[in-house]
């Protein structure tokens, strides 16, 4: 009895250490602060301002500013909710948008090279641009990253 207890407690505290392990870590861009976990690295891709990726998740940022905007009537009068309709409408996506402490946010899924994912698309409001970012995991990983995933939208400043 006493040598299952003490497996017990030996497997309980290596699962309590791997959990355990993953730390936050900041990544500051000076117009842009997200805290994400440590086993992310800031990577590039072209079609975005700032991009993120870790074994299992990504987050694309992109920064319009409100001058790059002003061609299709985003004004800095213009609110959250106006950009991420514009947003919504432009990706041809359907579905309805929430709010959210300080942003607005709506998800979807989508097939990249053969492979379905899982996206949730935040909207922020700086003083002089728009921000969209996108949290991602494949679709069988949803359950795991959806609460995560608006932690880490909570701890964006623009």
């Amino acid at each position: 009895m006493k040598r299952r207890i003490f497996k017990i407690f030996s497997l309980l505290l290596v699962l309590v250490l791997i959990v355990g392990c993953t730390s936050s870590k900041v990544f500051d861009e000076g117009d842009f602060k997200i805290t994400l976990t440590d086993d992310f690295e800031k990577g590039t891709l072209d079609s975005v301002t700032y991009y993120y990726e870790s074994p299992t998740a990504g987050v694309t940022v992109l920064k319009e500013t409100i001058e790059s905007l002003k061609a299709i009537d985003i004004t800095s009068d213009s609110s959250v909710e106006d950009y991420i309709k514009l947003v919504i409408e432009a990706n041809e996506k359907s579905g309805d948008y929430k709010l959210k402490n300080n942003y607005a946010y709506f998800d979807y899924e989508a097939s990249v090279e053969g492979t379905d994912f899982y996206y949730i698309a935040v909207t922020y409001k700086a003083k002089d641009a728009f921000w969209l970012v996108n949290f991602m995991c494949t679709k069988d990983q949803k359950s795991m990253f959806e609460k995560q995933f608006f932690e880490w939208a909570d701890s964006v400043e623009v």
